[in-house]
């Protein structure tokens, strides 16, 4: 974390249970980063500067393969890639990712203070115009 300069982020092994950590994060607070760093650790994929090109693209892979479907990825054009991870905590909801459609890339990153049933329509329509404005500047 602190080599890529994300001071404040933090990140555990959310999937397993506290009992089965390794010693010391039993102890730490839950994974907490904020939109920036995220929308930062996705360029890294992007350019395959994530600790290597081998990792970056093996990363990229599985987030594609993201089955959460709800908030973003919505408001996009079926066509489009969207390589991405999604989450949401007590009434917090965020979603970034790689949008590729032909010559359209870009990251996106939204975390939001709002309950994931609430936020899910905001999404879908930021995703859209945000999609409609970089679609726009490649004609």
């Amino acid at each position: 974390m602190y080599n890529n300069g994300w001071q404040g982020s933090e990140v555990t092994r959310k999937f397993l249970s506290r009992k089965f950590e390794d010693p010391g994060y039993d102890t730490v607070k839950s994974t907490e980063t904020c939109a920036l760093h995220a929308a930062d650790f996705m360029y890294k994929i992007y350019k395959n500067q994530l600790i290597n090109s081998w990792v970056s693209m093996q990363m990229k892979a599985l987030l594609g393969r993201q089955l959460d479907t709800s908030k973003l990825s919505r408001g996009l054009p079926p066509g489009a890639m969207f390589y991405h991870k999604t989450g949401w905590w007590s009434f917090f909801t965020n979603d970034v990712g790689i949008v590729e459609d032909g010559k359209i890339r870009y990251i996106i990153s939204l975390f939001t203070p709002v309950t994931e049933e609430e936020v899910r329509p905001r999404l879908k329509e930021v995703a859209r115009r945000v999609y409609n404005l970089v679609s726009s500047l490649h004609k």
